[in-house]
């Protein structure tokens, strides 16, 4: 087993305390020990930090490794899949790179993108953060995704279905392909002219069926909602991750125990994403606003 020792480090060790003075002793892939001083390192190769400062990894809450830096997002369509799953692969090295080590997915912008691109990372045939693999963004006709046009056949992220039977189908399609999380967007968003963000267009039978899927295969259902009524529609549903949730009347409902008893997860989070969110002249900040708040018994982590 491989042992790495950086000596002459500021650790910063995420628990809010200032940047101390230390070593830190890496044997694989764990870290075996950090102290003020690790005299015996016992054979292990020395890494010296010239003074710099050694910190954990960073989580992104909120990943999109396969959209690409593009203008629109309908220009994602235009990408064949095999040149999208090379510049995806880029993105993830990138991201690590960047000090990012995992990254919870919001969405895949095609069907298996981000399962190969999770299977490739642990696999060791691509370089790039522990990634959790999702769905594309499932939305109904006119919603958040949606760029059809009468004329003319259009995507870019998001699987267009309507009613519980093909939210229910697509789902467990997605579950056969191998996906961690699906993702659904029952709100519309500033710029879906047909859907604006305080438009709930998922039903409460589409919404189900979606989680009924992910609970009886144990995964996560990720939820885009920007306000009260989309957000407390999740809530009702044992949705696991709320995105954005920045239009909500009272951040207390995040707390509130889900309707459904067969949930797969105990805990759930609400990602606001903050800095994407402009506030109306005069308007105050919500309390909670740029943390990822845990409605379960950990406490919160921050994702600014």
């Amino acid at each position: 087993m491989q042992r790495i020792l950086y000596t002459n480090i500021a650790i910063l060790d995420g628990t809010g305390t200032p940047p101390y003075p230390g070593s830190v002793l890496v044997e694989g892939e764990r870290i075996a020990r950090v102290s003020g001083d690790i005299v015996d390192p016992a054979g292990a190769q020395i890494v010296d930090g010239e003074g710099g400062t050694l910190m954990p990894g960073l989580v992104e809450a909120h990943a999109h490794l396969t959209f690409l830096d593009m203008a629109r997002s309908i220009d994602l369509g235009f990408v064949p899949p095999e040149e999208h799953m090379l510049r995806t692969a880029t993105n993830a090295r990138r991201l690590l790179d960047a000090g990012f080590t995992s990254c919870a997915s919001a969405a895949s912008s095609k069907p298996r993108l981000d399962v190969a691109l999770r299977n490739a990372i642990d696999s060791g045939d691509v370089i790039g953060p522990r990634t959790l693999a999702a769905s594309p963004e499932m939305t109904v006709t006119a919603g958040l995704g949606d760029v059809r046009l009468s004329h003319l056949y259009r995507q870019n992220f998001a699987e267009v279905l309507d009613g519980e039977s093909e939210f229910r189908r697509f789902a467990r399609e997605m579950v056969r392909e191998g996906v961690d999380t699906l993702k659904i967007n029952i709100s519309g968003d500033a710029g879906t002219v047909a859907s604006p963000s305080r438009a709930t267009v998922m039903t409460e039978a589409e919404v189900e069926a979606v989680c009924d899927v992910a609970h009886a295969h144990g995964k996560r259902v990720a939820a885009h909602c920007r306000n009260d009524a989309s957000i407390r529609m999740a809530l009702r549903h044992g949705v696991t991750i709320l995105f954005h949730a920045n239009l909500i009347d009272d951040a207390r409902a995040l707390r509130s125990r889900p309707r459904r008893q067969g949930s797969s997860s105990r805990r759930r989070w609400a990602i606001p994403t903050r800095r994407s969110t402009r506030l109306r002249p005069g308007a105050s900040p919500r309390p909670w606003a740029g943390s990822a708040v845990s409605t379960g018994s950990s406490s919160a982590a921050s994702t600014t």
